[in-house]
């Protein structure tokens, strides 16, 4: 995350994974209800770090509902936080098209 902008004046915070992803979960509930999604956590020994809580809530958040709204109905979608500083959303979608990419260079 470290391309994601931070807020001008944010001081460094702890960030907690774990809290990280019930939060996503939390607030991607109601929209997996609507397509009979599943939500599930794993935690393996998270590691916390310093950094902007609400950026990385935020881009959690939004990885969790893409899965949700751009899966198939019924998708199970797991949150993994750790070991470490790592945080990992897989979905049982069908994933990208052979050949297909995310980020377009300028």
């Amino acid at each position: 995350l470290s391309w994601a902008p931070a807020a001008a004046d944010a001081e460094p915070e702890a960030v907690d994974l774990e809290t990280i992803a019930n939060l996503a979960i939390t607030q991607a509930t109601p929209l997996a209800e609507v397509r009979s999604c599943t939500l599930s956590l794993t935690v393996d020994r998270p590691a916390p770090f310093l950094g902007d809580f609400g950026a990385v809530l935020e881009a959690v958040r939004n990885v969790t509902e893409n899965a949700i709204k751009h899966g198939p109905d019924r998708n199970k979608v797991q949150i993994r936080c750790g070991p470490g500083r790592t945080i990992t959303i897989d979905d049982s979608g069908p994933g990208l098209m052979t050949g297909a990419s995310l980020w377009r260079p300028k």
